[in-house]
């Protein structure tokens, strides 16, 4: 399963970092098929957390009551299970998506890859990758302080950039999840 992964992770950095897009047809069926495969082993957890996604998607247009409401969701679902880092990162991937922080393919995989693989470490691992590819963009394009200023401001005033303007401007973020899961095997 590791090297299926690992090659399921290099087609979506490849189609991320050629398009600067990754097909729905490449994240959801894996997002589904491990929330069944959880559901199938006794862990209702993902699929409810896929369905409220879903649900909340397609019901709740404002950004930040999705966020919250599936948030909640996420809390309730870490309280009540015995993996609770997962309902925490799939609340933290909906969370960065919903406010336009990271794409689509971006969350479902972080969502994908602890579902499968439900590790602390190699979630730290994804945000260690995710927030030093971040770091590494931002000097390359020589606006370090610019861009923590541009973040704090953000964040604290939740004015977060449009799709068009994350389209326009986002980083392909699908590689440094490949790279920290291939660091994660190596270091198991």
């Amino acid at each position: 399963m590791n090297w299926a992964t690992l090659i399921w992770l290099g087609v979506a950095t490849w189609q991320d970092l050629r398009a600067r897009e990754v097909s729905n047809w490449l994240t959801m069926p894996p997002l589904i098929a491990v929330a069944a495969l959880r559901f199938v082993q006794g862990n209702p957890v993902p699929a409810i957390l896929l369905i409220a996604m879903l649900v909340v998607d397609a019901g709740i247009h404002n950004a930040l009551v999705g966020v919250g409401i599936y948030s909640l969701i996420g809390v309730v679902a870490a309280v009540v299970t015995a993996e609770p880092l997962m309902p925490v990162v799939w609340a933290t991937a909906y969370m960065a998506l919903r406010l336009n922080m990271a794409g689509g393919a971006d969350a479902k995989i972080a969502m994908t890859l602890i579902t499968l693989f439900p590790d602390g470490r190699l979630a730290g691992l994804m945000l260690v990758a995710l927030f030093a590819l971040s770091v590494a963009v931002a000097v390359a394009q020589r606006q370090g302080v610019q861009t923590l200023v541009l973040v704090l401001r953000h964040s604290l005033t939740l004015d977060f950039p449009t799709w068009q303007e994350l389209e326009a401007r986002g980083i392909p973020l699908v590689g440094a999840l490949a790279t920290a899961f291939g660091v994660w095997l190596i270091c198991k």
